[in-house]
């Protein structure tokens, strides 16, 4: 339960170095660029990146396991949607496996 608890803290501390890559770059990260963008600058865009905006295991959720990004949010339309898979690390589930959803 305290690694579920932990979860959306951890989303919130990457909702705001993708923000500061926003200001800094002028647009979010797309899909190809993923949450790599974060730590290292992707083609094109470094002269505006003024990162590393996270360290390497920030990207993980308390399992262990990456972060997903989507650029074109389906849970968050009009914005980016970030995905924990749970303790399970697959789609859906329940107790701990259930998966997590930024806001």
């Amino acid at each position: 339960k305290a690694k579920k608890d932990l979860a959306k803290p951890k989303m919130t501390i990457i909702e705001s170095a993708i923000e500061r890559f926003s200001l800094d770059c002028g647009q979010y990260p797309d899909d190809s660029m993923g949450l790599e963008a974060l730590l290292t600058p992707p083609a094109g865009l470094e002269e505006k990146w003024n990162g590393p905006y996270l360290k390497a295991s920030q990207l993980n959720d308390p399992w262990g396991n990456p972060y997903i990004y989507v650029a074109e949010g389906e849970i968050n339309p009009g914005s980016f949607d970030l995905i924990s898979l749970g303790a399970d690390g697959t789609e859906g589930g329940e107790g701990d496996a259930e998966d997590i959803f930024n806001d």
